[in-house]
């Protein structure tokens, strides 16, 4: 699936006929079509055909509202491994060789509060929207599922938070990640970029609605080279910190 696009019918195109029924939630969608409030038809890129559904956005500083503080991130790094860089600036790290010539490696963690979903709420598409301040060439890199807690402004390379290790240094371990890929990326430009979750990320982000302690967020990690730089939500501008986009319907 690539981007969402959520699709606001125009309005003239009713002007002096008959007003088409209301599409109720979890019903095909198109162009032309009302959905029954709240839902919106969310549309992939490319298609024409899509879904009457939610959508919930969680961005420090903007989304659900701009009193949202609810994202954790920080980066883990081999050749600082006791050092906590959540405060070292406001950019995320991935990279295979940082500093450069010491083959070290820097992963980034991050993870968003979703209390703001609806309970028993059913996810139907997640995508993940960075800043890309440096890219790498298109060499890739890869998001996996973190499975144990870990606290921002302690985690290290050597340690989730203080006084708990990894099971392996790096969150390597197989109790600190998954092993499924939730999604890749391989930025050639800077900007904003964005991945959609494959089913793995799909049903993990579910699993994080169902039962929020379970919810530890992400791991991007990779071995090139060739490293990137993202914005991280201490980023002065909202617009550009990282964005996570849950479709989903209601339940009920």
């Amino acid at each position: 699936m690539g981007r969402l696009n959520v699709l606001v019918p125009v309005a003239s195109l009713w002007l002096g006929c008959i007003i088409p029924p209301l599409v109720t939630a979890g019903k095909q969608c198109g162009p032309t079509d009302l959905c029954a409030a709240p839902e919106a038809c969310v549309v992939a890129s490319g298609e024409t055909v899509g879904v009457c559904a939610r959508v919930a956005r969680f961005q420090d500083g903007a989304s659900p509202s701009s009193a949202y503080l609810g994202t954790h991130d920080t980066y883990l790094s081999e050749n600082q491994p006791d050092q906590n860089e959540a405060t070292q600036g406001a950019d995320d790290m991935v990279d295979g060789d940082e500093p450069g010539g010491t083959g070290d490696h820097a992963f980034t963690l991050i993870r968003w509060d979703l209390a703001g979903l609806e309970p028993g709420a059913r996810v139907l598409a997640v995508q993940l929207t960075f800043n890309v301040m440096n890219a790498s060439a298109g060499q890739p890199y890869t998001a996996y599922l973190l499975r144990r807690d870990w606290t921002e402004g302690e985690a290290t390379w050597r340690q989730a938070s203080a006084g708990n290790p990894w099971e392996t240094a790096g969150a390597q371990g197989s109790g600190d990640r998954g092993v499924d890929a939730i999604f890749g990326l391989a930025p050639t430009g800077e900007g904003l970029l964005t991945r959609t979750f494959g089913d793995a990320g799909v049903a993990a982000a579910q699993q994080w609605v169902d039962d929020p302690a379970s919810n530890h967020g992400l791991i991007l990690q990779g071995t090139s080279k060739d490293g990137i730089d993202l914005s991280s939500r201490e980023n002065a501008k909202p617009a550009l910190r990282p964005l996570l986009t849950i479709t989903y319907l209601q339940g009920g």
